[in-house]
């Protein structure tokens, strides 16, 4: 294989990714403005305020296999027996974390007054993990096959905006919101698996099989790092919904709002470009550096033109999503979080280097110290500060991650270096 052919597969399943990305984010412009005024602020706050908890409650359940599940499928990709193992080993602990999960929030649901009070619509909302764990996305990823995947997941979207159109057409339908997004996930889900079945041509359903312990410490670690990446994404939301003002709140939240899908897009990177990396390293570590480059400088260059952008586009894209008005603040709040654009590209590469090597629990340690540090951050300079406190604590932590992942990559390097003088 040619140099340029795995940077080549990397850039058509980016392709597929980055386009599912797109609709992931494109639609829901559509629909947030039409809910706003459909079902009302407040009950949309509900609604988000309910997918937000779930949201961990899919981390806890996907438990890492996205990426361990992934460099599993890349490294046997053309050995059947061995992929139908691997999948049905995945199923039976995605399975399992599913009910686990299940009577963990069913039991909060009964125990907390706060989420008994709509009971139904945080009910409704759980069917987002069956719906997004059970997604097979990590076969496609692995064997970079995610054309028709990809198309199945967009035409799904494209169903779920349907109905929200169709079907919440007053502030009574609001607790429709959350498990017509789960039928959207569900879909291309149901789908995927009858295409792996069609590929496996063998029995892989897993019935009380042996667990890989393998396979459930090396995702531990990584499903560690995705609870403490998802801390980081939502916990400053959390200390900002308590301490701002709401006119304050609203103003940073449409800010931030669009610097979350420049995070998902370059987190579609970061999966798209993954398997290519484990191969890599599976041939050589000098194989897998010299990839690892060629991607720091695609993603840096990529996280230096959304910076520019922002700042350049900020007053126009505010005044567009603002229903045509300006608005200084968000402006302001938003040319401001422009760097994380950049930072948050570059990151991409070294932590690749991190996961796909002997690294997984260094990685995960860092993103647990990141994601104390932003809570610390956060309660100490809002108070003083406000949404620039806010902000300021969100960059540092973003320049501390990069940073430690520069610092081990390097270090790994030197340690290399003195091995092979040896």
């Amino acid at each position: 294989m040619s140099d340029q052919q795995p940077l080549k597969q990397v850039l058509r399943n980016s392709s597929h990714l980055l386009l599912m990305q797109v609709f992931n984010y494109a639609l829901p412009f559509l629909t947030f403005p039409y809910l706003t005024w459909t079902i009302g602020a407040q009950n949309l706050g509900q609604v988000h305020f309910s997918n937000a908890i779930v949201s961990f409650l899919v981390t806890l359940a996907d438990f890492g296999l996205n990426i361990t599940a992934t460099q599993q499928v890349a490294l046997w990709r053309d050995e059947p027996d061995k992929l139908r193992q691997i999948v049905g080993r995945v199923l039976q602990i995605r399975l399992l974390l599913i009910v686990l999960t299940g009577l963990l929030w069913f039991g909060s649901l009964a125990l907390i007054p706060t989420l008994a009070e709509d009971y139904w619509l945080h009910a409704l909302t759980f069917l987002m993990v069956p719906a997004q764990v059970l997604a097979p996305t990590f076969f496609f990823q692995g064997q970079d096959k995610m054309a028709v995947y990809s198309r199945l997941t967009i035409a799904a979207k494209v169903l779920f905006t349907a109905l929200v159109f169709s079907l919440v057409t007053s502030a009574a339908d609001y607790r429709l919101v959350n498990p017509l997004n789960a039928i959207g996930s569900l879909v291309p889900a149901l789908f995927g698996w009858y295409l792996l079945q069609r590929q496996l041509k063998g029995a892989w359903f897993p019935w009380l099989a042996q667990l890989d312990k393998t396979l459930l410490r090396d995702s531990f670690f990584v499903s560690l790092a995705h609870l403490s990446q998802n801390a980081l994404g939502a916990m400053y939301m959390v200390i900002a919904g308590f301490v701002l003002d709401k006119p304050t709140l609203g103003q940073f939240n449409l800010a931030d709002k669009l610097i979350w899908p420049f995070r998902q897009l370059i987190g579609a990177g970061f999966q798209a470009s993954y398997p290519q990396v484990v191969r890599q390293f599976a041939v050589s570590m000098a194989a897998g550096r010299a990839f690892l480059m060629k991607l720091a400088r695609v993603f840096g260059l990529i996280g230096l033109a959304a910076l520019v952008g922002i700042l350049v586009l900020a007053p126009y894209v505010i005044q567009l999503i603002n229903k045509g008005e300006a608005a200084p603040m968000a402006t302001q709040y938003l040319r401001l979080m422009a760097p994380l654009a950049f930072l948050i590209a570059v990151q991409v590469p070294f932590a690749q280097y991190m996961v796909a090597t002997h690294l997984k629990s260094r990685y995960t340690a860092l993103t647990m110290v990141a994601a104390l540090l932003s809570y610390g951050l956060n309660i100490w300079l809002v108070q003083d500060y406000g949404v620039i406190g806010i902000i300021g604590a969100i960059t540092f932590v973003e320049v501390f991650i990069v940073l430690g992942l520069w610092w081990w990559y390097r270090s790994q390097n030197r340690e290399t270096g003195t091995q092979n003088q040896v």
